[in-house]
């Protein structure tokens, strides 16, 4: 039995608003005697402060406020398209779409804040069709019967009470049986982390149990069995630094719809709420990319983060600046989104910036192991990414991509290395190496970083992916109903063979496969990507791969790289507020009169909070299929030009945005094959979207000094760069997306790739000179900037120490250095020091340590005789439990 803690009613401080004044809170009381409504997530207490912000001034200052009134009075309107197609459905003449269960849940909350009665008796009707036959998910028709409550009659109320109960019944049935992929046992590790624990333990199960709690046909082990699962998934799959398990949007997404149990599992007394939410808001913070709108996608997802829980987070810690921006920045999405905000949020603060927030520029995430690297807070900053990490439930498959020590970079408005997304799980599909054309086992086991050090001008981590080659996780044949089955169960009792089953087998063993990021900030920003990687003492191919979207144009004209350039950086059109209707775009264009023609446009911005964009797009009066893709492709294909006349009609629905830039038209035979031989083939011609701009766009003018981003491979070794189209085709011949992928080929028993990425702008940042031989290499920037790197020989001393690398920037008469972060020495497997530049000599002899040269070096996990640390003949202090030494340390 789950024991709940003693909860008293806590009022929330009120929150600072952007105007100086004080917004009311909920107050986060304890649900009402059985019987009274509403008690899920708001009580007859709560209702005063619900009440003064859907009145004024706080109505003015809280958009989603003014949004539910909108749409209330207009869904209460009979001869409003609304109010029409609420009576079609509660006539039985249509069906629930989310455009009906919106109208409904803000004519229940309109009739709470404003008690408005004719707000209710428009909605009862189809409330109650939804409710008695099933419609809708969960939270509305749990929410619906709790907030419609006193509008409601006796025999109304048991119809909907019952329609409840049974499918609380149902659903208890379901998912309380032991060993089942979505049940409630929390002891079960194979499911403890998954989104789907407050998707639907929470954001079904849960609604409606706590909607009914103490009424006719309520059984409290329905309560203590999901709260268990939910406060088991709050405190397992959330790491204390914030991080959520599965990633930014998965996670979002079950979180998103279980946000609303996890208020009412808090405010019954359980432990819903642990401290460690709080620091969610910073880890998505980290995870955002420049430029609004946009966040890191990763793995099989392609979503925004959704924004409930953010919302709620915000409102529990008021005085937790990262939640509150965090919650400040995500977009009002549809239903329970829009109910979160306007239920939790607060008037946008135009103080609280990501650059007044003063948050760190760099950040390890050990949960995830992730670290997030930024060379500032603005829009045109650089963002690095950096992965190692296990991605799912330990020792089973799950939500997770052959991917260790997989990078991205964005910069200066564009994205130059990407994460595929959702349809290349597989090595081949990120940054990552293959050797002889195979990468890391699919699934594979856990990366590690093992090196983390943030400095005043660099930021470096290290990653060792290892067993993400060695070992791949996979299903022996087993048997279902007295039939044997192959390796990859699908469906029915096959998932609980699929999370007990699943054994670990050698793939692709390697001696090791270290990755080492050097990103360099400062006027001079960039990465330099160092790796260690050998599979044995044979010759194989190497290939260090790098995905750029299409939106890039890549200049093979470099010997030893290239230059990616944005395909794009003319004008285009903007929505221009995150929520609302904005006028439909429509464009025209004249085709040549000979060749079809494949349209595509730029997309960026804010999602809807579901699964697909919420806007449409019609061509020549024919709508296509919405493009389902990670938002870092940038391009979106909807069709083809006819010779003559072509038109296209863009419409956005309430809560997105979108960017449009001129389209591109590009001769249906001129698509490149697999292997690219002239990448300019691709270019394309770019036409106007026009000369008026419709309601709710702004034009944003040409980038007159677009960025680019050089590429170079340092390597020793000979290096082939070579392109790729790399499409990803269904079983039924679609294209689900495409991506240019760099190859940098090298044959070798130990390549050295060592690679570095330059963003840069013409005349801004400058291009530097770059010259490197086996041990060395230098930059030299225009205005004098020397960065000098010295690479160690490979087994220059201990296995770890191949690869080390050191760097000395000179600028201005100063000299800063960086030690070498990627060095591990070790002796006898227990004294483990890091950062000792290149140069430097460590000894060991009895108890004495010795250091001859210039470095700084950590200490870590001393269980030898080490007593004395003698570094230059000068005796340093020492704690043998981890103390950091440092030597002639020159910054």
């Amino acid at each position: 039995m789950f024991v709940r803690l003693t909860l008293t009613t806590v009022f929330v401080g009120l929150v600072f608003s952007a105007l100086g004044a004080e917004a009311p809170r909920l107050p986060f009381a304890p649900p009402p005697p059985v019987g009274e409504h509403p008690r899920i997530y708001l009580t007859p207490g709560d209702l005063p402060a619900l009440r003064a912000r859907f009145t004024p001034p706080w109505l003015e200052q809280l958009p989603a406020c003014q949004r539910v009134v909108s749409r209330a009075r207009s869904a209460a309107d009979p001869d409003s398209g609304f109010g029409k197609a609420l009576s079609k459905y509660a006539a039985g003449e249509a069906g629930m779409d989310a455009n009906i269960s919106e109208s409904l849940v803000c004519l229940a909350l309109g009739y709470l804040a404003l008690d408005e009665a004719e707000f209710a008796e428009a909605a009862l009707p189809a409330a109650l069709r939804a409710l008695g036959n099933g419609h809708g998910n969960m939270w509305l028709r749990a929410t619906l019967y709790d907030w419609l409550f006193n509008a409601m009659d006796n025999e109304q109320r048991e119809v909907a009470r019952s329609a409840l109960g049974s499918a609380c019944a149902k659903g208890f049935a379901a998912h309380s049986k032991p060993y089942r992929d979505h049940g409630m046992d929390p002891n079960v590790t194979t499911y403890r982390v998954h989104n789907w624990i407050p998707h639907i333990i929470g954001g079904e199960f849960l609604m409606g149990v706590m909607a009914i709690e103490g009424e006719e046909g309520y059984e409290e082990k329905w309560l203590e069995a999901g709260a268990a699962a939910m406060v088991d998934f709050l405190h397992v799959g959330t790491g204390a630094d914030g991080a959520g398990w599965e990633g930014v949007s998965y996670y979002g997404f079950g979180l998103n719809q279980g946000t609303f149990a996890v208020d009412g599992l808090a405010r019954r007394g359980y432990p819903a709420m642990p401290e460690r939410l709080r620091h969610i808001g910073t880890w998505l913070l980290y995870e955002r990319l420049p430029w609004p709108g946009e966040w890191n996608m990763t793995h099989d997802s392609w979503m925004t983060p959704f924004n409930s829980i953010w919302k709620r987070v915000a409102a529990q810690w008021p005085d937790e600046k990262s939640a509150r921006l965090a919650a400040q920045l995500l977009p009002t999405g549809q239903n329970n989104n829009l109910i979160a905000d306007a239920l939790w949020g607060f008037p946008p603060d135009s103080e609280l910036t990501l650059e007044t927030l003063d948050l760190s520029l760099a950040k390890y995430f050990p949960f995830r192991q992730q670290v997030e690297m930024r060379g500032d807070w603005s829009e045109d900053a650089i963002k690095v990414h950096f992965e190692s990490k296990f991605h799912g439930v330990p020792g089973r498959p799950g939500h997770q991509h052959a991917d260790r020590n997989h990078f991205t970079l964005h910069a200066h408005g564009q994205s130059w290395a990407i994460d595929s997304g959702v349809h290349w799980p597989w090595t081949e599909g990120h940054n990552a190496i293959l050797i002889d054309g195979i990468g890391q086992g699919q699934f594979c086991p856990s990366g590690r970083i093992c090196a983390y050090h943030h400095g005043e001008f660099a930021t470096v981590a290290r990653g060792d992916a290892k067993k993400a080659y060695d070992y791949e996780i996979y299903f022996p044949p087993f048997r279902v109903d007295n039939e044997w089955h192959g390796d990859m169960p699908d469906g029915g009792e096959a998932w609980e063979y699929l999370f007990f089953n699943a054994a670990r087998r050698s793939h692709n063993p390697v001696k090791r496969a270290y990755r080492s990021l050097f990103f360099m900030r400062g006027d001079h920003s960039y990465l330099m990507v160092v790796d260690d990687i050998q599979k044995d003492d044979e010759r194989h191919l190497y290939e260090w791969l790098l995905q750029t979207p299409l939106s890039n144009v890549l200049d093979m004209s470099r010997e030893n790289g290239l230059t990616i350039r944005p395909r794009w950086s003319g004008e285009y059109l903007e929505t221009d507020r995150a929520s609302g209707a904005c006028a439909p775009l429509a464009l025209t264009f004249t085709a040549p009169e000979t060749g079809e023609y494949d349209l595509y446009y730029l997309r960026s911005g804010h999602r809807s909070n579901s699964w697909n964009y919420r806007w449409t797009v019609t061509f020549n009066d024919e709508s296509t299929p919405q493009f389902v893709g990670s938002s870092e492709w940038r391009w979106a294909r909807i069709g083809r030009m006819q010779p003559g006349e072509n038109k296209v009609r863009i419409q956005l629905l309430v809560g997105d945005r979108l960017r449009v830039a001129r389209f591109a038209r590009i001769p249906a035979g001129a698509l490149p094959p697999d292997r690219l031989t002239d990448m300019d083939d691709f270019q394309g011609e770019f036409l106007s979207v026009g000369e008026e701009t419709p309601d709710n766009w702004k034009r944003v003018p040409a980038d007159p000094n677009p960025a680019r981003c050089d590429v170079i491979a340092l390597t020793p070794d000979d290096v082939k760069v070579t392109p790729d189209y790399y499409a990803r085709v269904a079983d039924d011949g679609k294209k689900k997306g495409a991506q240019y992928r760099i190859r940098l080929g090298a044959t070798a028993v130990a390549p050295r790739f060592r690679t570095v990425l330059i963003p840069w702008r013409e005349g801004v940042h400058g291009e530097p000179t770059v010259t490197a031989d086996d041990h060395n290499a230098t930059l030299e920037w225009p205005d004098g900037t020397v960065d000098r790197w010295t690479f160690a020989s490979s087994g220059a001393i201990y296995s770890d120490r191949r690869d080390a690398a050191a760097v000395e920037r000179h600028q201005a008469d100063s000299v800063r250095w960086l030690a070498a972060h990627l060095t591990r020495w070790e002796v006898k497997g227990q004294l483990r020091l890091y950062m000792a530049r290149p140069s430097a000599v460590v000894s060991l002899h009895e108890d004495t340590l010795s250091i001859s040269g210039s470095g700084w070096l950590k200490l870590r996990a001393c269980d030898v005789d080490v007593t004395r640390v003698v570094a230059n003949g000068r005796e340093l202090p020492f704690d043998r439990f981890g103390a950091d030494v440092l030597v002639d340390e020159v910054y």
